[in-house]
């Protein structure tokens, strides 16, 4: 028996196990197979806890003036053949409490307040390659605080999204350009702005040009000034009412000329033509103008025809004098 019991000892010496010491304050815990779970009953995953009591289901406070590369959490999941979904860090939250982050970073740095150097923090960084691959991905809503902005750091360029700072109360958004490269100096006098109301308002601070389509090998085919100059090559223009071609059918009457005059000595325009003082307070509607000088012309025409058949009839008539002379 004696035999028996110093070997068993002289056994356990010989092999290493793994120290656990659950105390809500210590775990020391070396193994290189199996599961470890802390507060919880789960028996599938590598690494379990069940946080109902502390603050912190992991917590990393390293602040160590270390040289190399620092990682709060790291994963690195294998891209083979499996099939299953892999999430680097799946979060999910219920519960009525007021304020639920699936994932929360807060980065400070005291660099310059520009973009001339290449930046050193990043709140998230995620970098995504390889065809049918998405840096990032949102379902739901999205919020953005103002004066936050997203640039290209390829060309140094920026765009800032910001709420309507030119109507506190409209809840739209407006788009600026920063005037130089590298550089926080917002351009907001020449922004965009599409507001609650569903205008699009491109704001310009002089006559340069304000929109512009170019098309290869045509250069810019449209252009709007901001002196409200438009410039294209052609216009078209889809009517709202009938084209004139009404004035040559048999019923059409049309006004006779000694009507026409008295009509132009009492108001000064045609009949039937928008006034001076009316273009003046209301601008002119290009649509309905063409309609109306088109059917100016129309009538003009059939005037022309009357009088070319009474000036034949007159001759004709003349002629006949002449012979019976």
């Amino acid at each position: 028996m004696k035999l028996k019991i110093t070997l068993i000892l002289a056994l356990i010496g010989t092999q290493s196990f793994a120290q656990n010491v659950w105390n809500n304050s210590t775990i020391e815990t070396n193994t290189t197979s199996g599961n470890v779970n802390i507060g919880g009953s789960n028996t599938t995953s590598r690494l379990y806890i069940n946080n109902s009591t502390t603050g912190f289901g992991i917590y990393n406070n390293n602040t160590g003036a270390l040289n190399a590369t620092q990682y709060g959490i790291y994963n690195n999941l294998s891209t083979g053949a499996g099939t299953g979904a892999k999430y680097g860090i799946y979060s999910v939250l219920s519960g009525s409490s007021t304020n639920k982050f699936g994932v929360y970073t807060s980065v400070t740095n005291t660099g310059s307040s520009n973009s001339s150097t290449t930046p050193t923090s990043y709140g998230i960084y995620a970098r995504g390659t390889g065809n049918d691959t998405r840096a990032g991905y949102f379902q739901g809503d999205v919020e953005y605080s103002s004066s936050n902005s997203i640039f290209s750091a390829g060309n140094g360029t920026k765009t800032l999204l910001f709420g309507n700072a030119w109507d506190p109360t409209d809840n739209g958004f407006s788009i600026s350009i920063n005037q130089t490269n590298n550089a926080y100096d917002w351009d907001f006098a020449n922004s965009f702005i599409l507001n609650r109301g569903g205008e699009m308002i491109k704001r310009i601070n002089s006559a340069n040009k304000a929109f512009s389509i170019f098309r290869f090998g045509q250069g810019d085919v449209f252009r709007v000034y901001g002196d409200g100059k438009v410039y294209a090559t052609t216009v078209f223009i889809k009517l709202a009412s009938q084209f004139p071609d009404y004035v040559f059918t048999p019923d059409y009457e049309l006004m006779p000329l000694k009507e026409v005059k008295e009509y132009i000595s009492k108001n000064g325009h045609l009949p039937n033509i928008v006034n001076a003082s009316t273009v003046e307070q209301d601008g002119l509607d290009l649509g309905s103008i063409s309609v109306k000088l088109v059917e100016t012309v129309e009538e003009l025409t059939l005037y022309v025809i009357q009088l070319n058949e009474k000036i034949e009839k007159l001759e004709s008539e003349n002629e006949k004098l002449k012979k019976g002379n």
